[in-house]
């Protein structure tokens, strides 16, 4: 399962989610409190390369307004 599958399914559960880079806890972009979505096509486009589409392998951030989120490695 890709980063891009388990960002559909967070997205899926009513989280909005954003790209982190590969590997790490930090945002990709600046600005990333906007770019979190819900938006399936929004999210693909945010996991795919540009010029080949192919899926990227950023980890999956998750905006936790008002939310306790336990992270167990």
């Amino acid at each position: 399962m890709s980063m891009l599958d388990h960002a559909l399914e967070w997205a899926a559960r009513g989280f909005r989610v954003f790209p982190l880079i590969e590997g790490g806890v930090k945002p990709r972009e600046k600005g990333w409190i906007r770019t979190a979505t819900r938006d399936p096509g929004e999210i693909e486009r945010l996991w795919r390369d540009p010029v080949t589409q192919w899926s990227m392998p950023w980890n999956v951030g998750v905006l936790a307004n008002d939310q306790i989120i336990l992270d167990i490695d």
